[in-house]
């Protein structure tokens, strides 16, 4: 519309033009804001899915090396008042982080704990710091777009409509009143 107004005389309508024309641009301007901050948004979701992951393998590991230092094969967090692996890796990253120190803080208390055991509890440990640093970044998705649902992973978010305004009622059509003879 803009390029269309160049080649026309405008006088008429000049000063609405050229409030149009601001607008445009700090519109503009607000849009590639908008993408950049959702750029880094969706960077800060990937670290965290990565650091959930290496956290994940971490409680996995920890559980077989507590298993190979005899705790039971089904649940070897029994002891330690954590739930089971399968249980804990399936919670919520912040809330697993959170079942992890805990974990990790009754192991230490085990005067019985083998070193390989203490090792795999320490990994657990700096897993879920990653996690907890990671999540920072991650929750200035809600903060900067509270209209748009957080996503867990990039399958979830293909899979997902955007989140649309409802359309607008219709404006009925100006006319000019019929003028009689």
């Amino acid at each position: 519309m803009l390029a269309a107004a160049r080649a026309i005389d405008t006088s008429p309508v000049k000063a609405r033009l050229d409030d149009f024309e601001r607008a445009q641009h700090a519109y503009a301007e607000a849009h590639r804001s908008i993408r950049a901050a959702e750029a880094q948004v969706r960077a800060a979701q990937m670290r965290l899915a990565g650091a959930d992951a290496l956290q994940d393998k971490a409680i996995t590991a920890l559980g077989r090396t507590l298993i190979a230092g005899g705790q039971p094969l089904d649940h070897p967090f029994a002891a330690f008042g954590a739930p089971p692996v399968k249980a804990l890796t399936r919670l919520p990253s912040a809330e697993k982080a959170v079942a992890v120190h805990q974990l990790v803080a009754a192991l230490q208390r085990d005067d019985n704990l083998k070193d390989p055991a203490r090792k795999a509890a320490q990994a657990a440990d700096r897993a879920a710091r990653g996690v907890e640093q990671a999540l920072v970044p991650a929750d200035l998705y809600t903060a900067l777009f509270p209209g748009r649902p957080s996503t867990k992973s990039r399958k979830a978010a293909a899979n997902s409509p955007p989140v649309t305004e409802p359309p607008a009622a219709p404006t009925p059509p100006v006319t000019e009143p019929s003028k009689a003879a």
